[in-house]
């Protein structure tokens, strides 16, 4: 008995609460927030497909079963553009994140290319070099539209 309390004792890694992996949650008024979102990334800033559903993408921020939302396809195959629009939404806390884990599995599996095939770029090293990979017009138009929430 006393071997098995030693083996308990010892950092194991935990295994991870959720056993599935879900999708985005946003934080604050959903019902509300998630359609005007929806609405200005189609219509106004032109940042995903248009025949994205609103469904599509409310499920996309809602927590969901990974495998069970259709990811949205983004406007181009600009990844260090979805990465920067995603880390601006944690910034401001309007989706939950893990401070010390950026979560790029999550990314990829919610939003895809317009040809429909998934993000394969290096989200570390985009992320690191952002104003380069990024232009300002590109990096302001999504600080201006993450304000409105």
């Amino acid at each position: 008995s006393n071997e098995i309390d030693h083996q308990q004792k010892r950092p194991t890694r935990k295994p991870p609460k959720q056993q599935k992996k879900t999708s985005y949650e946003w934080q604050n008024n959903p019902d509300k927030e998630l359609p005007e979102l929806y609405s200005l990334m189609i219509n106004k800033y032109k940042l995903i497909a248009p025949e994205t559903t609103d469904e599509q993408f409310i499920s996309v921020f809602t927590g969901q079963p990974i495998d069970s939302i259709g990811p949205i396809k983004w406007h181009q195959d600009k990844a260090s553009e979805l990465l920067y629009f995603i880390d601006r939404l944690e910034q401001s806390n309007n989706i939950f994140h893990n401070p010390k884990k950026a979560d790029y599995q999550k990314m990829t599996a919610c939003f895809i290319k317009p040809n429909g095939e998934r993000f394969t770029a290096n989200w570390k090293q985009i992320k690191q070099n952002i104003s380069i990979n990024l232009s300002l017009d590109k990096q302001k138009a999504i600080d201006e539209l993450v304000k409105n929430f």
